[in-house]
């Protein structure tokens, strides 16, 4: 009899499944050990009270729809065993066609996951100005560039940083600007699948 479940590998970072998957944990592997992560999230909120029983989750996804897929995501509940985290390919309790604001909700493990349709960021332009909106430099960026997490350190003399996204035919996608109040982006780029791929990126303001 064929094996169904398939293992998460085990990092220093966390489980990670080798999969074009979105993935929400949050289990106690032992007294004194509890693991939470995720795997391709835009957004996500651990024990954000989806009943009053149980820690929930709320997260987003982005999804790239293609015109040679059925863009069908099949969901599944996790489990851990002697072994390591797994899910197992016979149990899906819901399958669903992606559409912009699809919704899977669990209640074995509470959570609420919204797939937005997306478009991925190919490669983006950061401009950083003063407090005089002068402009002080400007470079191109790709995201297999950078980290997920990494902290960009700026001058002092930068005062705010606008980025500019553009798309695979270099089609502007969104213009964000960061500051000492909003210095958090996430950059939602194409590594193969369907769905993308995020990256964190922080600015350091002296």
């Amino acid at each position: 009899e064929a094996d169904t479940k398939v293992y998460a590998e085990f990092t220093d970072e966390g489980y990670v499944f080798d999969l074009d998957a979105a993935v929400i944990y949050y289990f106690e592997a032992s007294a004194d050990a509890i693991y939470a992560g995720y795997q391709k999230l835009v957004t996500l909120t651990l024990g954000a009270n989806i009943d009053e029983d149980t820690i929930g989750a709320i997260a987003t996804a982005a999804y790239k729809l293609k015109e040679d897929s059925n863009n069908t995501v099949s969901a599944y509940y996790l489990y851990q065993d002697e072994k390591g985290l797994y899910f197992d390919t016979d149990t899906s309790f819901d399958n669903r066609t992606i559409r912009d604001n699809t919704i899977f909700r669990g209640d074995e493990f509470s959570f609420e996951l919204t797939f937005n349709l997306e478009t991925a960021v190919s490669s983006f332009v950061m401009t950083y100005y003063n407090e005089d909106d002068e402009e002080i430099a400007s470079n191109n960026n790709l995201p297999e560039q950078y980290a997920d997490y990494q902290n960009i350190e700026l001058g002092e003399d930068v005062s705010y940083v606008e980025i500019m996204t553009y798309d695979n035919y270099d089609n502007l996608l969104e213009t964000i600007r960061v500051d000492r109040e909003n210095y958090t982006i996430v950059l939602c780029f194409d590594d193969g699948g369907q769905i993308l791929d995020t990256k964190y990126i922080r600015f350091d303001f002296d």
